[in-house]
């Protein structure tokens, strides 16, 4: 398929990204999750299947991700025709840090937030993703690396981690909205805020990360979320004084955006971009319930870049640490406890769009580099 023959809306949206190189390779696989289908969609699995099937695709199912990355490495690129994860954005998130990156995937959401769904117009919907097999372009889209594991959405430690390492422990089947509140009132009563210091550092080939900067950190005693004697620079949106270029400084919560997406409908960072081969990176200096009570309104209003506690930063890899015991959950899934390195993998990703992506999002430009945000790295 040729840029000229998509919609005109999605042909200008991906005419940076598309790769017009196709492959008509009849088999598709499909990786889904036993908890994730289990909920009031899992019904639409046999749909799916019966569905790909009718339209002439050799079709494999499997629930155990070894499997089908065994054959998608066996078969390529070229006799493949796309992976389908069936689940919400841990499942798509598993399966794709297990796969090369020219293994095109189409998702199929069926978890509780499907954030990574919902922004690129993937629905649980088989005739819907029939057509994108059959017919949506490619798209390369960078990742993000935490500590050697991918995420495709987002990464934070802090109050919202705590929540989901919650939910993780007591998670029994499918989660729904409602499964958070137990969490959320446990987090409320029991969670301290402890500082969280992050860095910028450079980002290495090899997946590791060294520090760019190994400055002295003395906290100051007026102010506990900031670098004593630190060289400052202006948040050109909020007018805040933060922390210039290689130096780092204290925060109590940090997320880290590949997609402008966050639980709950809520956009802390509108402008992150899957293209543009950085991380976005949101730290909040205050933790109480009171400030997190704060933050959350702020966010609904839309009123949260201008704060002065609130900092955004552009960078292409960070490190975070704590003195004490900090979770850090990805794309809504636990996954463990600072140090956490991060670092954007550019064009990690590879997805065939629906072909309704590009007619209500807007053009991106990936060599961008916000005002409201300061480049670190």
């Amino acid at each position: 398929m040729l840029p000229q023959d998509l919609p005109a809306g999605i042909s200008r949206r991906l005419a940076l990204n598309v790769n017009t190189t196709d492959t008509t390779a009849p088999v598709v696989l499909v990786c889904s999750s036993p908890k994730a289908g289990s909920g009031r969609n899992g019904h639409r699995m046999p749909l799916l299947l019966a569905a790909l099937r009718k339209a002439g695709y050799d079709v494999h199912c499997h629930h155990q991700i070894d499997k089908v990355v065994e054959i998608a490495e066996r078969l390529g690129p070229e006799g493949l025709r796309a992976v389908i994860p069936a689940g919400g954005d841990g499942t798509i998130r598993l399966v794709a840090e297990k796969l090369p990156a020219s293994i095109p995937l189409v998702p199929f959401p069926l978890g509780t937030e499907n954030l990574l769904a919902r922004h690129f117009g993937f629905a649980a919907d088989p005739k819907q993703t029939v057509q994108t097999v059959e017919h949506g372009p490619l798209y390369r889209m960078d990742a993000g690396s935490a500590n050697g594991k991918l995420f495709l959405v987002m990464a934070s430690c802090g109050f919202d981690a705590e929540v989901v390492r919650g939910m993780h422990l007591t998670r029994r089947g499918h989660i729904r909205r409602s499964s958070y509140i137990k969490p959320i009132l446990r987090a409320v009563r029991n969670y301290s805020y402890p500082s969280i210091h992050v860095a910028p550092v450079a980002p290495t080939q090899q997946g590791g990360l060294e520090p760019s900067v190994d400055p002295p950190f003395v906290q100051n005693p007026g102010n506990p979320c900031s670098p004593a004697s630190a060289p400052v620079v202006t948040n050109k949106l909020s007018g805040a004084s933060v922390p210039a270029v290689g130096t780092d400084w204290l925060c109590r919560w940090a997320l880290a955006f590949n997609l402008p997406c966050y639980g709950g409908g809520l956009q802390i960072d509108s402008e992150a971009s899957e293209v543009d081969g950085r991380l976005d990176l949101t730290t909040l200096q205050n933790g109480s319930t009171w400030s997190t009570l704060r933050y959350v309104a702020g966010v609904f209003a839309g009123r949260h870049r201008r704060w002065t506690d609130v900092q955004h930063h552009l960078g292409k890899a960070w490190l975070l640490t704590s003195e004490s015991r900090v979770n850090y959950q990805l794309d809504g899934d636990y996954t463990g406890r600072l140090p956490l390195r991060l670092e954007c993998l550019p064009g990690r990703l590879t997805l065939r769009l629906p072909l309704t992506f590009g007619e209500t999002k807007p053009v991106l430009d990936p060599s961008r580099q916000p005002a409201s945000r300061v480049p670190d790295a």
